[in-house]
């Protein structure tokens, strides 16, 4: 299966968090702060940051994109699944 040709354009800043947070469920949540993310046909809203969650393999299972930064608006959410094998199968906006 062929993955299709998206491009993703940002001027990313990191941000200190003082390492990876754990969630609950022994997942990991990254943040990313973007300056003027632009949209794309999975998140067609323009956006300025990005929290990234992993679960205990350490693989991506979500992303929750904003406007207005870490506690603004959420203008998108995309879940990652995976098969047995660790293969992603799947990415859907919810």
């Amino acid at each position: 299966m062929a993955l299709p040709d998206i491009k993703f354009q940002a001027d990313f800043t990191e941000k200190p968090l003082g390492g990876k947070q754990r969630t609950s469920d022994g997942s990991t949540m990254l943040e990313v702060v973007v300056n003027g993310g632009v949209g794309n046909k999975l998140v067609p809203e323009q956006y300025d940051h990005i929290t990234m969650f992993y679960n205990v393999g350490n693989y991506l299972t979500g992303v929750v994109y904003r406007t207005g930064g870490a506690g603004g608006t959420i203008v998108a959410s995309l879940t990652l699944t995976y098969d047995g094998s660790n293969n992603l199968i799947s990415v859907a906006r919810v």
